[in-house]
């Protein structure tokens, strides 16, 4: 099948462990979880949020996983199989995860491809691995600065399939408020 090479790897795309899906970001949940149309909420492989960060990291790893995958971005993501669905996930031939290890806003987890990634970053003291000042914040605060998205409001039972044109539409609707409140149109 198909290659796709990543970070030192190489998966088939008939590998056992691994499914191959080209899919498109609906939103990033927090730093290491994004939701995709296709394969839904996911966690990032091989990488964790640092446990303790300098006072000034704030949000920064959530809002620059944000900033790589804004919604509607088209993905591939090697998907493993289990119970919890995990991914290495490319954007534009480009691993998001390697990318947000070597820039030093996540960690690699211990035995992950991203380990030398990690060492590169904490060696040229990139992100977590800085120091706070200036440069620093500088950096982070247009990250920081990216208005939240207002709180949804919960539109009760109040829609049902006949008050949609497409099933497209119907889904739209129901997967913008079922991770917050549930099935709201029955």
């Amino acid at each position: 099948g198909c290659l796709i090479a990543t970070t030192g790897r190489a998966f088939a795309a008939d590998d056992s462990a691994v499914r191959v899906v080209d899919d498109e970001v609906v939103r990033v949940v927090d730093a290491t979880h994004v939701k995709f149309a296709k394969s839904g909420t996911v966690r990032l492989s091989g990488v964790r949020v640092p446990e303790r960060v300098p006072e000034c990291w704030g949000k920064a790893p959530g809002a620059r996983t944000r900033l790589l995958l804004p919604p509607r971005a088209a993905c591939r993501l090697l998907v493993s199989r289990g119970d919890r669905p995990q991914a290495e996930v490319f954007r534009d031939s480009t691993s998001v995860n390697d990318r947000l290890v070597r820039e030093g806003y996540l960690l690699a987890t211990r035995g992950s491809q991203f380990v030398q990634a990690e060492a590169a970053a904490r060696e040229a003291r990139r992100g977590v691995w800085a120091e706070c000042d200036e440069t620093l914040e500088a950096v982070f605060e247009d990250i920081r600065a990216e208005p939240a998205a207002p709180p949804l409001a919960n539109p009760g039972d109040t829609k049902n399939c006949a008050d949609f044109d497409t099933y497209e539409d119907a889904k739209r609707y129901f997967d913008r408020y079922f991770d917050a409140f549930g099935d709201v149109a029955n």
